[in-house]
């Protein structure tokens, strides 16, 4: 375990709740940024607003590693590429935006994964078998933690916070 997650999510989300509690959903991921970083979890996100800013707003700057899109390089665009984006992300500075995604979710040197992701979208999507057009640019981020089997827990849906139990539950007693 690297002790790191990735907070991401749609920029838009005023107005929605999670799926336990029917809470703010910004309220619910500041007070899991705090809560992580007192486990000594470092988020890793994409610093857009909405999600990934709600997660920061919690999290002290020692604990919190934003990725932007100069962080792409030529191996996370032509892995961006690679997952059928649309062709008018393929260049430029949206490319290098979704690019900047692999850095989320493998870390800088793509070599080191988080040990989860916790999003929100609005369709609730936590696997590339159920990303569809609602998730948005998150999707992309998704798809690659679930095809490398990174546990993704969206906390639109009900037993997010279950699921996250055990994921914390696990990793503490994780051997060293």
């Amino acid at each position: 375990m690297n002790k790191t997650y990735a907070g991401i999510g749609n920029r838009e989300i005023s107005g929605a709740k999670d799926g336990d509690h029917g809470l703010p959903v910004a309220k619910v991921l500041t007070h899991l940024g705090i809560e992580l970083e007192k486990l000594g979890y470092t988020l890793y996100s994409g610093g857009a607003k909405g999600c990934d800013s709600a997660f920061a707003s919690g999290v002290s700057p020692e604990h919190c590693r934003i990725f932007s899109a100069d962080d792409a390089t030529d191996e996370t665009r032509a892995m961006a590429r690679a997952h059928k984006l649309p062709s008018e992300i393929l260049l430029g500075r949206k490319l290098d935006l979704y690019a900047r995604e692999a850095n989320q979710i493998l870390g800088a040197d793509l070599q080191s994964p988080v040990d989860f992701v916790l999003c929100y979208t609005r369709d609730g999507c936590e696997s590339h078998e159920t990303r569809s057009e609602k998730t948005g640019g998150t999707g992309y981020a998704i798809e690659l933690a679930s095809r490398r089997c990174i546990p993704v827990i969206n906390v639109r849906n009900k037993g997010w916070e279950e699921k996250l139990k055990t994921i914390l539950t696990n990793s503490i007693f994780a051997p060293m």
